[in-house]
């Protein structure tokens, strides 16, 4: 983690902008970062919980953490991937997602895979772009090509639904999943 691409990351940089979002009371933009890494980021701990108390990796995602020695690096890590949007999920749980806060998702994604593609050297696999970070599951689809409809459909979509039905779920509402 020592060249100038690992700003890149999604892990990296969505703490700050989610500091910038609770101090400007945004809720609704925080939900579209959450859109982007909740599930990721939940996937992340589990592997590192999975390791670290059972000596077996979940999903792979976590190998450079028991793989490396950098106690500095592992320890921001482990704080960036706990410490951010599960507790933002959780601080934001009763706001409903506005309807840009799916645009917004994707849009952002859609700049993080250009700037992963076209900034990174691929034996990086920066943002899991090209290398779907060696996930077991996913090795077979690892392709530039197939990066953004998979974000879409595995990451984005299941966790804007999931916190409209939170959401709706906790204020009473019983609107169906796909009005906000």
């Amino acid at each position: 983690m020592d060249t100038p691409e690992y700003m890149l990351y999604v892990c990296n940089h969505i703490p700050l902008i989610l500091a910038l979002l609770f101090l400007l009371k945004k809720y609704s933009l925080i939900k579209s970062f959450i859109n982007v890494g909740l599930i990721v980021q939940a996937g992340w701990v589990l592997d590192l919980l999975g390791k670290a108390l059972f000596n077996h990796y979940i999903f792979g995602s976590t190998v450079y953490i028991f793989n490396s020695y950098s106690p500095l690096g592992h320890t921001v890590s482990i704080a960036l991937h706990t410490s951010t949007l599960i507790p933002a999920f959780f601080m934001t749980w009763k706001t409903e997602p506005e309807k840009y806060t799916l645009k917004v998702s994707l849009a952002y994604m859609a700049i993080i895979y250009l700037m992963s593609l076209y900034l990174t050297e691929p034996s990086l696999d920066i943002n899991c772009v090209f290398n779907m970070c060696n996930v077991s599951f996913l090795s077979s689809y690892s392709s530039p090509v197939l990066f953004m409809p998979l974000v879409t459909l595995i990451i984005i979509l299941p966790t804007h639904l999931m916190q409209s039905a939170v959401s709706n779920w906790f204020s009473g509402n019983k609107k169906h999943l796909f009005s906000s």
